[in-house]
């Protein structure tokens, strides 16, 4: 628990660190240099891409018992699956994707193209004892999700990983499948 509770605390430190260094850029990539003296090493690009099949929605939050709505009204989507997934580091072959949503039912806004509400979720990539694990805050908008990500350290080729980017996703309104992308830099130690 300690050591998980210290692994946080350098991880809050470094992207408090990243989030000021690389300010004005244009793209993960475009910052990289200048984000790595904070990270005390190489970074290196890290992009996936995929379609995954739908796997259930629920009511209440994927992830704990509190749903932080302002009237406790959240809902949980997952996908999973090894289909069409493309993970730089760790290659198309047999990657085991995971995604799952919250999203916010209550403090939804009504746009023209439809409704907007909070989202969180994770993402974790496993390819045998590789697990690449990343968390993100965005927006669902009629369909299409767009957020940024934190990697956290994992397992594997991941157990000293960090960085961050963008995740984008769509849901295929025909089949529930989810068609995502993932941009960023990463510190693979």
């Amino acid at each position: 628990m300690i050591k998980l509770a210290l692994g946080l605390g350098l991880l809050v430190f470094v992207l408090a660190s990243l989030s000021g260094a690389g300010s004005g850029q244009s793209s993960p990539e475009s910052s990289a240099s200048g984000k790595a003296k904070f990270l005390s090493g190489p970074i290196t690009s890290v992009t996936a891409q995929g379609t995954i099949p739908s796997l259930s929605i629920s009511s209440g939050s994927c992830d704990t018992a509190l749903c932080a709505a302002s009237q406790g009204h959240c809902s949980c989507s997952r996908w999973g699956g090894t289909s069409a997934t493309d993970l730089k580091k760790l290659g198309r072959s047999k990657v085991q994707t995971n995604i799952k949503i919250t999203t916010n039912e209550d403090d939804c806004t009504v746009t023209p193209s439809g409704s907007c509400c909070s989202i969180d979720g994770a993402v974790e990539f496993q390819r045998n004892a590789d697990i690449a694990n990343l968390i993100f805050t965005g927006e669902s908008c009629a369909g299409t999700i767009a957020g940024s990500y934190q990697m956290l350290p994992g397992t594997g080729e991941f157990a000293a990983t960090l960085g961050v980017g963008d995740f984008e996703a769509s849901v295929n309104s025909s089949d529930g499948s989810l068609g995502f992308s993932i941009i960023g830099i990463a510190q693979f130690l």
